[in-house]
């Protein structure tokens, strides 16, 4: 939980990056059994595939060494705005936007993804935005909006079609009073009519049929005034 005036301290998860070796190493390992039998035309005894799963996990290993043993550098969010690495600080003077965003990577289109936006512009005005892979971290979303909304004294923490809709729906209910004033004062007006004109008409002593009549009156009368 990020607290007001800290830095979020956006770690790596190295589990991540042993899951994936884990996975590359199967799918290393399927392979070479797969052409193992082909040139073999037969199955391998076990100690073949005792060794074609060591020489996959080498070389899943052997792949992914920087990910695995590499130096890994947080995201940090303070004051001086969002630091990705040792060398690329954005401050918050040309930061526009920061969000969360899900997006299918090109070849699995059904697998979502997610990645930090950073739209944000250099000193001439133009436009840019950085996209970070943030699968690899430790990250909670709220913390990230409520960070930055903190430390860029705006709200720029979420998608900049939701501050507009949010800016737009603020307005909107802004409106609202006037408006239903308008109906509220032509409703009351139009139903105290009604109300007198049932009373004229009940002039005979009382029944359960006339009581209820009026009940139901005065009950949209009431309800049409709330």
């Amino acid at each position: 939980m990020w607290k007001k005036g800290t830095t979020l301290v956006i770690e790596v998860c190295k589990i991540m990056h042993w899951i994936g070796t884990f996975l590359l190493s199967i799918a290393i390992w399927a392979t070479i059994i797969f052409i193992s039998q082909i040139i073999s035309e037969g199955t391998l005894s076990w100690k073949s595939q005792l060794i074609s799963i060591g020489v996959s996990i080498v070389i899943a290993i052997g792949l992914r060494r920087k990910s695995l043993f590499g130096k890994e550098v947080p995201i940090l969010i303070s004051k001086e705005g969002i630091q990705l690495d040792d060398q690329t600080l954005l401050i918050w003077e040309l930061i526009d936007y920061v969000y969360i965003k899900e997006e299918p990577t090109n070849n699995l289109k059904n697998i979502d993804h997610d990645y930090l936006i950073i739209e944000h512009h250099n000193e001439k005005g133009f436009e840019k935005t950085t996209v970070v892979a943030i699968e690899m971290y430790y990250y909670n979303e709220m913390d990230i909006k409520r960070a930055v909304n903190y430390w860029s004294g705006r709200p720029i923490g979420q998608p900049p079609q939701m501050i507009r809709r949010t800016t737009e729906k603020e307005n909107y209910e802004g409106k609202i009073p006037s408006v239903s004033f308008f109906f509220h004062h032509t409703d009351r007006k139009d139903l105290s009519a009604i109300q007198e004109k049932s009373n004229e008409i009940s002039v005979e002593p009382p029944n359960k049929l006339s009581l209820l009549k009026r009940a139901f009156f005065r009950l949209n009368y009431y309800n049409c005034l709330v």
